[in-house]
């Protein structure tokens, strides 16, 4: 039996065949596929599996493998003919795709692979992705980084031309999304069909202005270990697009968003979060978005937020491991730990310029090691006085100064 690409075309998938052979490869209009062995010994052979066709670009996984593109001659290559079922482009999956470097104009050709382990696409000069609209799943329970599992499903990085995700939009599940400086990307709405993911990670995106293509999600996938990763997007206002969001994953991390103004986008995050890091966010006034986390919470680091005014969300917190609130120079009390009653160990509170009262941390009833209380200028005596009182009264060591 032999396969050329004019049968493989006639299947009813579009790719669009420019070179005959890539380097390296096979030419299949000269091979017998009967002969050809199960190479990666997965029981599926021949015209089913690319990877026993040409093991040096598919490696891995019956009806796919692991197709590295670096150009565009290779993503339109022989073998991706492969990737449909055997009726068309009704099932096609692979395992890993990465596209990487500036060889590509567009991703058209890649039209029959309906789901993915991982697609990475990094470090190119494309403004949008389109040729994945029939892309409905990446990183399935069967593959390599599925649900249970912290790895990246989607990973987008150093893409400085791309100006959108529109070409996703018929994505509906995928493992964890990183979005990594893409300089020129300013939001994210190729992501609305998403409906199930197992963590975001979205940093370095300088124009990114919102969040609101996750709009249609309710959240991370409980149990799957992910975390909501927020970094040094400077463009970024709001994340009013995660309001549908009762998840969050086990962590959340919001840190230096120089335009951020608000967090409550997370208001409806309700439940798994165990530690939450607010960092280096110069407009952030409030922390509103968090008033309905669980009442204990392991880690939480509130560093750096030099607008940052009150703390009033954490009311409901009862219990922590470890906590720090350092150097907020407009927090002028720590009235939201009113309820504050346990820490496993160590609380600190440091440079916080404008600090007078510390009342809030008179309901404390035991701390494992110390409260550190440093370096806060303006505290009221009268307050330090109250505070250290209490203290020695429920045993409670404190450096304080």
């Amino acid at each position: 039996m032999k396969v050329g690409f004019l049968a493989a075309l006639a299947t009813g998938c579009s790719f669009n065949i420019a070179s005959g052979v890539p380097d390296g490869g096979i030419d299949t209009n000269a091979v017998d596929t009967d002969d050809i062995p199960d190479v990666d010994g997965d029981g599926v052979l021949a015209t089913q599996d690319c990877d026993d066709l040409d093991p040096t670009r598919w490696v891995w996984g019956p009806n796919g493998g692991n197709a590295e593109f670096g150009d565009a001659d290779s993503v339109i290559s022989y073998c991706a003919s492969f990737v449909g079922s055997p009726d068309g482009c009704g099932q096609g999956r692979l395992d890993t795709l990465s596209i990487t470097g500036s060889g590509f104009e567009t991703l058209q050709g890649l039209e029959c692979i309906h789901e993915a382990g991982t697609v990475t696409i990094a470090d190119t000069d494309l403004v949008g992705v389109y040729g994945l609209e029939n892309l409905r799943v990446i990183g399935p329970a069967d593959a390599p980084g599925g649900p249970g599992s912290v790895a990246v499903g989607l990973s987008l990085s150093n893409n400085a031309q791309l100006l959108n995700l529109d070409g996703l939009m018929g994505l509906e599940e995928v493992a964890v999304i990183h979005l990594y400086n893409n300089d020129a990307l300013p939001n994210i709405d190729g992501l609305w069909s998403v409906r199930r993911l197992t963590g975001l990670w979205v940093d370095g995106n300088a124009v990114l202005q919102n969040l609101d293509g996750l709009g249609n999600s309710s959240g991370i996938t409980p149990g799957s270990g992910g975390s909501l990763l927020v970094n040094e997007n400077d463009a970024l206002q709001h994340i009013d697009g995660l309001s549908g969001w009762t998840t969050a994953g086990t962590s959340i991390v919001i840190a230096g968003n120089d335009a951020l103004e608000h967090i409550n986008g997370l208001s409806q995050v309700n439940t798994g979060v165990s530690t939450i890091t607010i960092d280096q966010n110069a407009a952030l006034t409030d922390i509103n978005g968090l008033a309905n986390l669980p009442d204990e919470t392991d880690y939480l680091s509130i560093r750096n937020n030099a607008s940052l005014e009150n703390i009033d969300a954490l009311q409901n917190q009862t219990h922590w491991i470890s906590g720090a609130i350092v150097n907020n120079d407009a927090l002028t009390n720590l009235d939201g730990l009113t309820n504050l009653r346990v820490i496993e160990r160590d609380l600190d509170i440091e440079g916080c310029d404008s600090l007078t009262s510390v009342g809030g941390l008179l309901g404390l009833e035991e701390v494992g090691l110390q409260v550190t209380l440093a370096d806060n200028a303006n505290v009221a005596p009268s307050d330090m006085s109250a505070l250290l009182e209490a203290f020695n009264e429920a045993g409670i060591a404190c450096d304080c100064n």
